[in-house]
């Protein structure tokens, strides 16, 4: 694969004191993100990309991230690109029908729209079938949305814009090789970037599907009538009760179980490296944490989102050891509590 672009010396030695060694990358890991840069031609100094390096069980590990622009980009750079992504948002009242084996659908808006039920979009190619994807409005609305107690404001204020971008993200990726880029989209980011640079937030979710009929459905809730065990029958209204006791101390059990798991991770004890803040494109504050584990050294990078999770952060004190409990999700880890106290619900 040819370079699309070329660093200078100069450029290499910006790229890394500025974005790979306050991540805490190492010498190597900047030669393979900067390799990745030229062959894809995305510029981290015009924040078409951002490395991002945190640590697992596993080991640390590093992601190199791009938006759905950055996507657009490189696919327009193939020499079998055709054109952008046709894709909208599908409303209740549309004629819409979705035909994945001919990369095509069949769209009308309706006379009277309502609620967004999902986006999909279509990909053409200069050798290859086009393809078409569609994505499911709830399941992406009810991961991301802040109102829904996701992380993002962004699907509250723009949810048809939000939607149809993550049905581009998965058309691009799906028609032209990406190697081992990664989308903000995909990564599940809350516009957390290097810096000030703002990421939207897409929580990727497994379900690219169409819409179930609606006799299936009816066929699930006469089967779920069916079952119901007969309120006459006091011998399988006794099995059930008995079964239901065993369940409330199955989960009883696995309840304390999580608690003491939990207890097991407050009771390590950390100490602060590094605190960056800044404010995201959409106004929402965030601050990066880098802690270590006093047990065994191991650096962790903890992100808290929102003015509360800021507030939270700041707790942090610089100069002594301290307890937090945090939340792992898609690979990064968001502060939940310092010394036991958590962020204030409400605070926006």
């Amino acid at each position: 694969m040819k370079k699309v672009l070329s660093f200078s010396q100069e450029q290499k030695s910006l790229i890394w004191k500025r974005f790979v060694q306050p991540e805490g990358g190492t010498e190597d890991e900047a030669k393979h993100f900067i390799e990745v840069c030229e062959m894809f031609g995305l510029n981290p100094l015009l924040n078409d990309i951002v490395f991002q390096r945190y640590e697992t069980r596993q080991g640390p590990r590093t992601n190199f991230i791009t938006t759905r622009d950055g996507l657009i980009r490189i696919a327009s750079m193939h020499p079998d690109y055709v054109g952008a992504p046709v894709s909208n948002v599908v409303r209740e009242g549309d004629e819409f029908e979705f035909l994945p084996s001919e990369g095509n659908v069949k769209h009308k808006f309706g006379k009277k729209r309502g609620g967004i039920i999902g986006a999909y979009a279509i990909l053409k190619h200069r050798r290859f079938h086009p393809v078409s994807v569609f994505v499911d409005f709830e399941e992406y609305f009810k991961a991301n949305a802040r109102s829904q107690g996701g992380p993002s404001p962004i699907w509250d204020k723009m949810p048809s814009a939000m939607i149809q971008k993550v049905a581009e993200v998965f058309v691009l990726r799906r028609q032209f090789p990406l190697g081992g880029l990664y989308t903000v989209e995909e990564m599940g980011l809350d516009d957390i970037g290097n810096g000030d640079r703002g990421i939207e937030s897409i929580t990727p979710m497994p379900s690219q599907s169409v819409f179930q009929p609606e006799n299936e459905r009816e066929k699930m809730e006469t089967k779920r009538e069916y079952d119901k065990p007969s309120s006459k029958d006091s011998k399988q209204k006794k099995q059930q009760e008995e079964a239901e006791t065993e369940t409330e101390e199955e989960q009883a059990t696995l309840s304390d179980e999580t608690s003491s798991v939990t207890s097991n991770e407050q009771s390590r004890k950390y100490v602060l490296v590094k605190r960056e803040s800044g404010i995201s494109p959409s106004g929402i504050p965030f601050t990066k944490v880098q802690v270590k584990d006093a047990s065994n050294d191991e650096t962790l990078l903890v992100l808290a989102k929102g003015e509360e999770g800021v507030q939270l952060a700041e707790q942090i004190p610089e100069d002594q050891p301290f307890h937090m409990e945090v939340r792992e999700e898609n690979g990064f880890k968001f502060l939940e509590s310092v010394n036991g106290h958590k962020a204030i619900a409400g605070v926006a």
